[in-house]
């Protein structure tokens, strides 16, 4: 195992490390100049007047004038404590400035004179030079002092210091006195600024535009806490100007989570203790993140800060055998001396010392090496199930509302709404999250070295860290995609202030710096409340918008008795105790409550009684009448969305929002017809429809729709049903994207279509096995809640059993002194079903046992009536021609097709039976007077055929003899027909009926399986129903 010194040295780092700390009450420059620069810096964001300015007759925003920054630094200089005796000139002041302009601190604003962009490199101390701040980290005292500040910023000014204004500089809190508080937070910062407590803790915020030194006391220093609830309370109220939350629970909860920073931070802030193994691990690679220049590479380097020391420590050790294989495989060295070569060759290829340009960098083969030792301690890290995301779960509903905005493609308020959500984390999540996210950046760039040899790095990295950003149960797999793509895309602006929230801050801590009370006439800061109050509040504010609402139902004249009615059962079934309250008495319709509960059971009851009795069940797409309001609607609104669809797709460049829309519809379509199954299927969609990868491809202009409809078509084919194929290969000839994506999605409608009608097939033998207990326990269920559910029931079987003893009564001239056989409950239920197919549906409400067949009865009423009709036609036509026609072969067959055809439509609005008859009686004339012809018998006489006319236009009433007769036959032979089924024993065909005898037999099947299947299901309450009647409950003849 190597030692700290030799992977120092293989990483050429000895001279950068220093492995023994200060001792304690050492002074040394970095800890002095640290603290100096730290109150520089934080007075000069505090003070200097940021605002919009116009130079050249062009508005720029959040700027300062290089004079007055100059000033400000002059005037901090003569008065913090250190520079006593110094001499403040202007020249060094503008020197001071130029090392902060070049570490970045601020910027100098691009102006445009005569056309061509001019943007200073060297600090100008003048009105019309303007500068803009860029970020809120303090640069390391190395890159700020460089070039003339070589010697240290109190050197600058004080040419001899003494020792005692040596100690006098050592920064303890209460001697840097600034006119602007700043902020003390966990955030991370240099390791070399963590060699003392005062500077570990220090983060300053940039409060900005309007704390001008002539606006403020330079002496007041305002109280941490105080500020931290500015800071919260301006960051929340510009997000709820932006955005609407619900609650502010988990916005709360979340600005109130302690900064935890990792434990390695803190574990050396005393310099008594000695500097552990861990803790030199970490510093070998800090330095060696210093000496590279590779962006993925200190990326990756910064984001070992927030893992453990394990992982560290390993990767460490690790990481310079990568430079100790380059030197073996380049030279051979004799055995012994590996090592001390190796060191030499890398020393060759470390950063070079900053007075050279030249850099030589690492070699392509061991740089692509530590790259890939690094990624796998990052992913190893940050894949891990168990890890919480850094952005918590407890603020979805921001998350919402930016995926909501970016949706709507409002790109810069969600920006701005995502850099105040990234405020309100703490400092050390939020440091994390950018160092992550840098890293994500740049390691998903496909010119970057291949992370996995499967994927593209964009998937890889999507793969490995994207949990680590965000995981959230309420979000969607889309949305999540979405938040972290958007913040990746704009890694450089979204943890930046917004300059909306410095002006809050700034107005807001002058005022309280200046001693004014607070603005409470605007929006006031939300205070967090125990839940149980919250919980009250929130009832009683519900309750008294209810009783609002309830009165305003109530008392609205402009709508109907009617209209009334139903939104007052709707309200009493959404909140009984409300209704109850304003009414103060319970309400006149109390069954609307359990109507509407049981709504949902008795139409799913009612749904698979329809699969299971009807074998030709299937669901079909809905047509719109031809010419109706609605299809003309529909075919206006189908052609105006595809006009502007293929309008969007013209344009130079195209616009595929719409068609993004419609990939994403087709997705989520295509997703529904596959079965837990098909995994690869789901995971092909998913990959190839990616749509935060569509988004940024229609963004870059490369998206290619047509590819992406081939595979849509092509994943049609294979889930679609043997039927579809031809629609499949009609969607392949098409080659223009509208009309194609126009015809994929009609040709998915239909395979919706075909989707249903394969889940009632294979449902089907289900419901064959349960479906009596099915049926009657969801009956028994509603009639608990509806105790008047078999009113009409009682009153169908009540009518029975009256008809029956009437009839019986008549026949033996007196009633019977008990029940006589025509009575037992089995004859009676079989006649009541029978009395089903002649009731009058007009004005007889339907038992409510059978109203799920009322249809069914009412086709198989329509058709014995036709039957009877049928059959009363044919026999007075053999009545009355004689034995003539008795023999003749066909003729039956042909008089009956006659016939039928004529009584096909005899039950619709429309028909007139008069003259149905007269017409089948002048047809049934001619047809018999050529058939007597044919086989040598006489023709029909006039009066013959007047005769036959007359009997069979007589049929038309229903008290006709004959009619009555063959209607009567009918009902017997149908009533026999349910006899049969116990026992056992075929009815015989009544005379008369033998012409549809076929057509009679068939009715009776279908009669008589209706009806077991009813007994079967109702039978226990049919069985309390008459066992009242019988016993005396029922009426009396």
């Amino acid at each position: 195992m190597t030692s700290i010194k030799e992977r120092a040295a293989a990483l050429n780092l000895a001279e950068k490390l220093c492995v023994r700390p200060q001792a304690h009450g050492v002074l040394c420059k970095p800890v002095q100049s640290v603290s100096m620069w730290s109150g520089l810096i934080s007075h000069l964001r505090s003070s200097v007047t940021v605002k919009r300015r116009r130079v050249h007759l062009k508005s720029h925003g959040d700027c300062f004038l290089g004079s007055e920054a100059a000033d400000v630094v002059a005037e901090h200089i003569n008065r913090v404590k250190g520079f006593e005796g110094a001499i403040v000139s202007r020249d060094k002041v503008v020197c001071v400035c130029q090392a902060l302009l070049d570490c970045n601190v601020f910027e100098a604003v691009g102006t445009k004179v005569f056309g061509r962009d001019k943007k200073q490199d060297v600090f100008q101390d003048s009105k019309s030079a303007l500068y803009r701040f860029v970020g809120v980290c303090t640069p390391s005292v190395d890159e700020l002092e460089r070039g003339a500040l070589v010697n240290g910023i109190q050197k600058l000014f004080c040419s001899a210091p003494s020792d005692s204004q040596e100690e006098q500089t050592y920064p303890t809190g209460s001697h840097v006195q600034m006119s602007t508080p700043v902020k003390y937070t966990q955030t991370s910062v240099k390791a070399n600024q963590l060699d003392t407590p005062a500077a570990a803790g220090l983060s300053v915020e940039p409060l900005v535009d309007g704390l001008s030194p002539s606006r403020m006391h330079t002496d007041t220093v305002l109280p941490k806490s105080l500020v931290d609830e500015v800071w919260q309370e301006q960051t929340l109220l510009r997000l709820l100007n932006l955005v609407e939350l619900p609650l502010l629970e988990g916005v709360l909860q979340c600005s109130q989570t302690p900064s935890s920073p990792p434990s390695h931070r803190l574990a050396h802030s005393n310099p008594d203790l000695i500097y552990s193994s861990n803790h030199l691990d970490r510093q070998i690679l800090k330095a060696f993140r210093d000496s590279q220049e590779d962006e993925w590479l200190c990326a990756a380097l910064d984001c070992l800060d927030f893992l453990p020391d394990q992982p560290v420590v390993e990767l460490s050790r690790e990481l310079p055998q990568c430079f100790l294989q380059e030197q073996d495989s380049c030279d051979q060295t004799p055995a012994g001396s590996s090592s001390q070569h190796g060191v030499q060759s890398l020393r060759s290829v470390s950063t070079p010392v900053n007075d050279t340009d030249e850099d030589p960098g690492l070699s392509q083969s061991v740089l692509t090496q530590c790259k890939m030792l690094l990624y796998g301690s990052l992913m190893k890290h940050y894949s891990h199930t168990d890890r919480p995301p850094l952005l918590p779960e407890h603020m979805t509903d921001i998350y919402t509302a930016i995926t909501d905005l970016l949706g709507n493609a409002k790109l810069g308020t969600a920006l701005e709404a995502l850099q105040l959500c990234l405020k309100l984390l703490p400092p050390a999540r939020r440091d994390e999250l950018r160092r992550l996210l840098t890293f994500m950046a740049l390691a998903a760039d496909p010119q970057e070295i291949k992370l996995d040899k499967e994927m593209e790095n964009r998937l890889a990295v999507k793969r490995s860290f994207f949990r680590a950003v965000l995981h959230n149960k309420a979000l969607s797999k889309e949305k999540e995609d979405l938040m972290v793509v958007f913040m990746l895309s704009n890694i450089k602006d979204i943890f930046m202030i917004p300059g909306a929230l410095h002006k809050g801050v700034s107005d807001k801590l002058a005022g309280l710096v200046q001693g004014k009370q607070p603005d409470v006439t605007g929006s006031t800061f939300c205070q967090q409340v125990p839940s149980r109050t919250y919980t009250d509040s929130t009832k009683k504010t519900t309750d008294q918008e209810l009783r609002v609402l309830l009165n305003s139902i109530h008392l609205d004249t402009k709508i109907s008795a009617k209209e009334r009615k139903r939104l007052l059962g709707q309200f009493y079934q959404a909140h009984p105790e409300i209704f109850n309250q304003y009414f103060a008495s319970p309400p006149r319709f109390v069954s609307v409550e359990e109507l509407m509960e049981t709504a949902k059971g008795v139409t799913n009851m009612a749904l698979a009684h329809e699969i299971l009795v009807n074998h030709t069940f299937q669901v079909k797409p809905t047509e719109l009448p031809e010419g109706s309001l609605e299809r003309r609607v529909k075919e206006i609104m189908h052609k105006a969305f595809w006009d502007c669809l293929e309008a969007q797709m013209k344009e130079d460049p195209p616009t595929y929002g719409h068609a993004i829309k419609l990939l994403a519809e087709i997705k989520e379509t295509l997703l529904s017809f596959l079965l837990p199954g098909h995994g690869r299927l789901r995971t092909r969609i998913d990959e190839v429809l990616d749509l935060p990868l569509i988004q940024q491809q229609a963004e870059n202009g490369v998206l290619d729709i047509s590819q992406l409809s081939q595979f849509i078509v092509e994943m049609m084919g294979s889930l679609c049903a043997p039927c579809r194929d031809e629609d499949i290969n009609k969607l392949k000839e098409i080659t223009d994207i509208v009309p194609l994506l126009k015809a994929i999605f009609s040709v998915l409608d239909l395979m919706k279509v075909d989707m249903a009608n394969f889940a009632v097939s294979s449902i089907r033998p289900h419901l064959m096995q349960q479906s009596v207990e099915y049926e009657r326990s969801k009956f028994q269920e509603f009639l608990e809640k509806q105790p008047n559910a078999l009113d009409y029931t009682e009153k169908w079987l009540e009518d029975t059993v009256k008809c029956l003893r009437e009839a019986e009564a008549d026949s033996s001239g007196a009633a019977a002194s008990s029940d006589p056989p025509s009575l037992l409950p089995l004859n009676v239920h079989n006649h009541a079903y029978l009395r089903l197919l002649r009731w009058d549906h007009a004005s007889d409400p339907f038992p409510e046992t059978v109203l799920m067949d009322q249809v069914r009865f009412q086709e198989m009423q329509q058709e014995a009536e036709r039957l009877a009709l049928l059959c009363s036609v044919l026999l007075v036509v053999y009545t009355t021609t004689g034995d003539a026609i008795s023999g003749l072969p066909g003729l039956m067959e042909t008089l009956k097709n006659t016939v039928s055809v004529m009584l096909a439509d005899m039950h619709t609005p429309s028909y007139s039976a008069q003259e149905a008859l007269a017409t089948i009686g002048e047809k049934l004339c001619v047809e018999l007077s050529q058939c007597l012809s044919q086989h040598g018998y006489s023709p029909f006489s006039a009066d013959r055929k007047n005769t036959l006319r007359s009997q069979i236009s007589a049929t038309v009433h229903p008290d006709n003899t004959v009619r009555k007769l063959m209607d009567s036959r009918v009902q017997s032979y149908l009533l026999a027909s349910l006899e049969f089924s116990q026992h056992k024993t075929p009815p015989s065909l009544p005379g008369g009926l033998a012409p549809v005898g076929r057509e009679l037999k068939e009715l009776a099947v279908r009669f008589s399986r209706l009806v077991i299947f009813n007994k079967l299901v109702f039978s226990p309450f049919y069985q309390k129903i008459l066992h009242k009647i019988l016993t005396g409950g029922g009426e009396s003849p």
